[in-house]
């Protein structure tokens, strides 16, 4: 594992990044979440490894590696988000709620729920890299391309990092701590990301015709449609009690990615 620090511009970067209104939208909604979701992950992760003591140093290592990636990654997503907050004017509110939220979990649930919730979450983050790589070539085609970096570097070190939340949460919970975080991760994010891409889709339909508005509907269930078919035969196999990440190995689009930004940028 290591942390990079790339240097994106996106100064020349459209909010619609993607010739797919449906996938851009969902992943600029992601890009909302993230700086948010991010954060909390690391002081998690920041308060476990304090629980740790002397024990553990390899998690204890790698824990701390985790933080700076996710602080790369939230940094590099805020600075993209930027430009949306002229063309959705109530973003903000989306963004407190969810704020709201991680700040009431660390205050008043358990590091065993904290823990699960963060692992529930990388689990299933995983898949999303790997549809990534697998599936959505024809998505990235003609796309902007540093948007597209920097979604292919984020999703590459997810890879790099994917042992981390999952060794953290077998110390401070077992099975069906691991079970309850996926579900309740799941359907919490859902609700919140699913908020705020909805919001955002409204708002571009409110400025097409109706038959545009019609066909972007179209579009965005057939990319709902993919998604569901790809996530929803691996997400069952989380549900295992033998369910290990260290399998998935990153494709060769996810190892040239991360030497390309080794090469551009200073390493953390």
């Amino acid at each position: 594992m290591k942390a990079r620090r790339p240097d994106f511009d996106y100064s020349n970067s459209p909010s619609q990044w993607s010739k797919s209104h449906a996938y851009a939208t969902n992943l600029n909604a992601a890009s909302v979440v993230l700086p948010i979701l991010e954060p909390y992950l690391n002081r998690v992760m920041a308060m476990a490894k304090g629980q740790m003591g002397d024990r553990h140093p390899h998690v204890r290592e790698e824990v701390e590696i985790f933080i700076l990636q996710e602080g790369n990654h939230y940094r590099q997503h805020k600075m993209q988000m930027q430009q949306f907050y002229a063309n959705y004017p109530d973003l903000a509110k989306y963004e407190a709620a969810l704020k709201a939220d991680y700040e009431s979990f660390l205050k008043n649930r358990s590091l065993r729920f904290n823990t699960a919730y963060c692992e529930g979450f990388e689990s299933v983050g995983i898949i999303n890299a790997r549809f990534f790589y697998d599936r959505n070539d024809d998505y990235l085609d003609g796309a902007d391309p540093t948007v597209v970096d920097m979604w292919s570097w984020h999703f590459a070190e997810e890879y790099e990092h994917r042992m981390v939340c999952y060794d953290v949460q077998k110390l401070f919970g077992g099975y069906f701590s691991r079970m309850y975080g996926l579900f309740y991760a799941a359907r919490h994010l859902a609700k919140h990301h699913g908020g705020i891409a909805n919001y955002m889709l409204e708002v571009d339909r409110a400025k097409m015709t109706p038959e545009d508005a019609a066909h972007d509907r179209h579009e965005y269930k057939e990319y709902e449609r993919r998604m569901r078919n790809y996530v929803t035969p691996r997400s069952l196999r989380i549900l295992s009690p033998f369910y290990n990440p260290q399998k998935y190995l990153p494709p060769q689009k996810a190892l040239d990615i991360l030497a390309k930004v080794e090469a551009s940028a200073t390493a953390a």
